[in-house]
C-alpha cells in the first residue's frame, strides 16, 4: 500500500524530489533525457476529438426548453402570429449559436506567459 506521498512532489523536500525523479540540480544528461523521451514520449497532452457544430446544435435541440420554444413557434404560426413566431425563432437561433460557439471553440489559456 502506498503512503500517499509518491506523487505529491510539492510536499517533499527538494532532495527527495531529485531522488524520486532520479535527477539533480543540474538536470538530466543528454543521454538520460533521450532515454526518457524514448520511454515516455513527448510531454504533451493528446487533443480531444472535436464534435461538429451541427452535432452540437442538434443535441441542443433536444433540450426541454428549446422544445417548448419550438412548440410555441408552431402554435404562434397556427394562430397567425407570425411576428411572435419570428421573435421566438430568432431567440432560439441566437441561443443555439452561442451554445455551439462556446462548446466548439477551444478554451483559451488565460495563464499564458505575459498575461499575469
Amino acid at each position: 500500500m502506498s503512503s500517499g506521498k509518491e506523487d505529491v512532489f510539492h510536499a517533499l523536500e527538494l532532495h527527495e524530489v531529485f531522488e524520486r525523479l532520479k535527477t539533480s540540480v543540474r538536470g538530466l544528461s543528454t543521454r538520460e533525457a533521450e532515454r526518457r523521451l524514448r520511454e515516455y514520449g513527448l510531454n504533451e497532452l493528446e487533443e480531444e476529438e472535436r464534435t461538429s457544430v451541427l452535432t452540437l446544435v442538434l443535441n441542443q435541440l433536444r433540450s426541454p426548453l428549446i422544445m417548448v420554444l419550438v412548440a410555441a413557434i408552431l402554435i404562434s404560426l397556427a394562430i397567425g402570429k407570425v411576428v411572435d413566431a419570428a421573435v421566438i425563432g430568432v431567440f432560439i437561433a441566437d441561443e443555439l449559436r452561442k451554445l455551439a460557439r462556446v462548446r466548439w471553440e477551444k478554451p483559451t489559456n488565460i495563464f499564458k506567459p505575459g498575461n499575469a
